[in-house]
């Protein structure tokens, strides 16, 4: 079996992309061949989840998003992922390039998506789950941060509060094994989290993931940088349009909409580009 795959990135996420609005392959399958998918379809890397666009069950929305992560985990909203879905399903004729407004839904939720130029937006719901303060002790430390759920579950740290931080500087510090001991925390069981660092510098948020299902820092996140907006916003209500430089280096914009200080929607501004397609083979 052939599948063409096109590898797209969004703020430095790189993603398999597969068009299934004829061939419908089921979800089980890409569960079962994710980590091959992943594994084979971009030479230089593995990338970090597969994009399946395929047409929704509803009149009232252009398509259906099912993210699969590498390790073939899915049932979780993936930002950036769904830029490159929407610019993915334009490009290819999936979706009408004169509509205001695409409606998609992953795994159930919908969300709305639009164009600014060169950059795609996408409104999110208000926070699913915002526990402030939340304490995870971790070896002799006990690790204060946020944990948000935005369709992905996160914990978020101020780097600077960070008791082992004082010895390094942010970009060098070591998040793997960190990340990985919250990630597979039992405050977090079963599903884990993922995990995100984050400082400040000059208005901007800089941010370091450590992504569940990939199980390493990715180059972006863009639940992360929304979870981490949240988060920088709950302390400063003031701050509803937010810059954050992931590490990547590729800019992303997480836009806070308020009504008495109550967050009814969240935004996710950024690019996307198209790195190529690949075909690889499976045996199934």
């Amino acid at each position: 079996m052939q599948i063409e795959v096109e590898i797209m990135s969004g703020a430095g996420n790189i993603f398999s992309v597969i068009d299934n609005f004829e061939q419908k392959y089921s979800p089980d399958f890409f569960k079962r061949y994710a980590p091959l998918i992943c594994s084979q379809s971009y030479s230089p890397k593995t990338t970090e989840g597969i994009l399946v666009i395929e047409p929704s069950n509803s009149v009232f929305k252009d398509f259906s998003l099912k993210f699969f992560n590498p390790d073939g985990s899915f049932g979780m909203m993936c930002g950036n992922g769904g830029r490159c879905a929407v610019a993915f399903a334009l490009e290819k004729g999936l979706v009408k390039t004169n509509k205001e407004s695409i409606k998609f839904d992953v795994w159930g939720q919908e969300y709305s998506a639009e164009t600014l130029g060169d950059e795609i937006k996408i409104t999110f719901p208000p926070p699913k789950l915002i526990i402030q303060n939340k304490l995870v002790p971790v070896g002799n430390y006990n690790l204060l941060g946020d944990f948000i759920d935005v369709g992905s579950p996160h914990f978020i740290l101020n780097f600077n509060s960070i008791p082992m931080s004082e010895n390094y500087d942010f970009f060098s510090f070591p998040i793997t094994e960190l990340g990985r001991a919250i990630r597979f925390h039992n405050e977090f069981s079963p599903e884990g989290t993922n995990v995100d660092f984050f400082t400040i510098q000059n208005d901007r948020i800089f941010l370091r993931t450590y992504e569940r299902g990939v199980e390493a820092e990715t180059g972006a996140c863009g639940t992360g940088a929304i979870a981490t907006a949240v988060s920088v916003f709950i302390k400063n209500p003031n701050k509803k349009s937010l810059e954050i430089i992931p590490t990547s280096k590729e800019k992303i914009r997480v836009v806070i909409s308020t009504n008495e200080n109550q967050i009814y929607a969240l935004n996710l501004i950024g690019g996307y580009r198209f790195l190529g397609k690949y075909k690889i083979f499976i045996d199934d």
